[in-house]
């Protein structure tokens, strides 16, 4: 586990945010992921599927929609209110709707998710936090590495 970052690091407020964010969803798929109910692959397969269509038909407001409730549903098949209300809190302030706008994000994301699905199906724990990570860090990096560009050619 990488190390907390502490508040006398510059931006560190966001870094530890993220940082919490990661390992919550990484601990709550890893812990969860062997128990998720047979309604709950199901749920989470279709709501998989209605991403996937949506990323075939190019519809970003309805990929944002699907993938929002996509995440909810393996927060909520952890029990915990408190993580769902920390994660809802996290989603509230950044900018994850826009992710559609990159290019290439959607066909990522329907890459990443069917990973983690498969990984859930087959109630690998570890292996679905791995690639649960993996999926929000690939998020970031597209992120940032689209917003350094634009930065980049607003200077040039």
């Amino acid at each position: 586990m990488p190390p907390i970052p502490t508040s006398a690091q510059p931006g560190a407020l966001p870094t530890l945010l993220d940082w919490l964010e990661r390992h919550a969803v990484e601990h709550d798929v890893h812990e969860h992921a062997e128990a998720f109910t047979a309604r709950q692959i199901r749920e989470l397969e279709r709501l998989h599927e209605k991403l996937l269509a949506a990323v075939a038909s190019g519809r970003g407001t309805s990929l944002s929609a699907v993938n929002a409730s996509w995440h909810q549903e393996i927060y909520e098949a952890s029990g915990s209110s408190y993580l769902q209300e920390f994660i809802r809190q996290l989603w509230e302030r950044y900018p994850w709707r826009t992710m559609w706008a990159l290019p290439q994000r959607s066909e990522r994301t329907a890459e990443e998710h069917s990973a983690v699905m498969a990984a859930i199906a087959a109630r690998n724990g570890p292996l679905a936090a791995e690639q649960m990570r993996a999926h929000i860090e690939s998020g970031e990096r597209s992120l940032l590495d689209q917003l350094a560009s634009e930065e980049a050619e607003a200077g040039a």
